[in-house]
């Protein structure tokens, strides 16, 4: 047989099967049980409902394939600002929003292309969680063995499938999947730059993954330019404050520090000629109207979301009480938040059992929630109001110190926290799923282990593949362009 065969082969059994194709044909699945009926109207439908953003990155994907097929620059909007039109520094800054669609538009439709590529986020987000999740479960060895690696009868990859799992549904990002918001779901880059923290922090780090983790910086940052403040900043400040509270020594070595400032030096290098538009924009005396946005309590999280299921599911709706759809009713997309009980338990479970792993991650969860809840405290989606004889004031939260700092005033969105809060958690939850000894159980074919069905039932449960109304009318909007 040919050499490069039995390599392939050999490499397949070895790494490619579970690390790869299994998991991403698992988390295809799931994105496509979720979002039906998607897929059933996948070039008809452009998903998320008729007030969502599915018309602004379709059209940006739809722009530049048109440019790109008559000669014209398609960082340049040509046909908006009319006579002169205008350059667009966030579409230059960001594109690995519409990029990828454009690429599709070479083989399918316009609406196809969108959705495609909207169900891709999703799924490598899922995959790209699973990796972080089999690194925190079960750190790779200089000679990998064949027996040690069974796919899904190893207790390991199944815990590490439900921590992927757990990323990919997590409510925040259902909530931006239901409204069709491309670049707030480019976090499949995320969970490869946290594996890269945690291995060069472990003392496991290499030149090699300090270039990963900065290629992964530069892939996030291509997707979303909100990237800084709602992932790498809680990441930072939490998962950095608890090394040097109890994990001092791993930050001493002369080594991590190196290959930390290695991987965010370079990763900031290879961003900045994205970036120096954007940034002389934000500076300028009259910066864009997008630049000037509020809503930084109106996108933020109400304490109650956190235990708020979902009303828009057939079984949600049932169960939800009365403050789930005044909240999700009125921010949704930005606010989703509901945790989940078994979600919960698990990730206690985890610290329970092992708080020295799991601590780390549960602090990054903890301080995202705090920090998603925005610079005001609400509830039920209005502002608390204290009193104190004539005096009253509004309640200021800790997020508040920070949303006025330069660069960071231009972000609106605290709600987003979120979506780290939902990979810690992976993180801490997959550790938790381990740690009852179920995955060992139902990976020997017991069916008495029935944690890992409710696992996936409370998931599916709060969110589920009707929360929001996917693909429910028909866009026409080909025919505009």
């Amino acid at each position: 047989m040919n050499p490069l065969i039995l390599q392939f082969r050999h490499w397949l059994r070895i790494r490619g099967w579970h690390d790869i194709i299994l998991p991403l044909a698992f988390y295809t699945l799931i994105a496509l049980v979720i979002t039906w009926p998607l897929i059933t109207q996948i070039s008809t439908h452009l998903a998320g409902p008729e007030y969502s953003d599915s018309m602004e990155y379709a059209r940006l994907g739809w722009w530049a394939h048109y440019a790109l097929q008559h000669g014209l620059n398609p960082f340049y909007q040509s046909l908006f600002g009319y006579p002169n039109g205008f350059f667009n520094a966030q579409q230059w800054s960001q594109p690995l929003i519409y990029w990828p669609i454009t690429l599709l538009e070479f083989v399918f439709n316009s609406t196809a292309a969108f959705n495609i590529w909207l169900l891709l986020e999703v799924i490598l987000s899922g995959l790209t969680a699973y990796w972080l999740c089999r690194e925190v479960l079960d750190p790779p060895t200089p000679s990998p063995s064949p027996v040690k690696r069974e796919g899904f009868q190893d207790p390991v990859t199944l815990a590490a499938l439900f921590g992927g799992f757990i990323f990919m549904v997590f409510p925040a990002v259902q909530g931006h999947l239901a409204a069709g918001h491309v670049n707030p779901l480019a976090n499949y880059a995320l969970p490869v730059v946290v594996l890269c923290l945690y291995r060069i922090v472990e003392g496991r780090g290499t030149p090699r993954i300090a270039l990963v983790g900065a290629l992964s910086l530069l892939i996030l940052a291509l997707g979303n330019f909100t990237f800084p403040v709602f992932t790498i900043l809680p990441i930072v400040l939490f998962g950095g404050g608890y090394l040097l509270l109890f994990c001092r020594q791993s930050l001493r070595r002369r080594s991590t520090l190196i290959q930390l400032a290695a991987m965010f030096g370079l990763g900031a290098a290879l961003m900045l000629p994205f970036y120096v538009p954007l940034l002389a924009e934000a500076v300028s005396s009259t910066p864009p109207a997008y630049l000037e946005e509020g809503g930084w309590v109106t996108f933020s999280t109400d304490p109650l979301a956190f235990v708020a299921p979902s009303p828009f599911t057939p079984w949600g709706k049932q169960i939800a009480p009365q403050y789930s759809l005044n909240i999700l009713g009125e921010n949704a997309g930005e606010g989703t938040a509901y945790l989940g009980i078994v979600a919960v338990m698990l990730a206690v479970i985890a610290f329970w059992r092992r708080r020295s792993s799991a601590g780390i991650w549960l602090v990054i969860a903890l301080g995202c929630m705090l920090f998603s809840l925005g610079p005001l405290l609400k509830w039920q989606n209005q502002p608390v109001t204290y009193r104190l004889g004539d005096f009253q004031s509004n309640i200021v939260l800790p997020w508040a110190l920070f949303q006025k700092l330069p660069f960071i005033s231009l972000t609106r969105t605290p709600g987003r926290f979120n979506v780290t809060t939902g990979l810690a958690l992976a993180a801490a939850i997959c550790r938790g799923t381990r740690k009852t000894n179920c995955a060992n159980r139902f990976a020997r074919g017991a069916d008495t282990c029935r944690i890992p069905t409710i696992f996936s039932l409370s998931h599916l449960a709060r969110r589920g593949s009707s929360l929001f109304r996917y693909a429910a009318e028909p866009r026409g909007y080909s025919r505009c362009f």
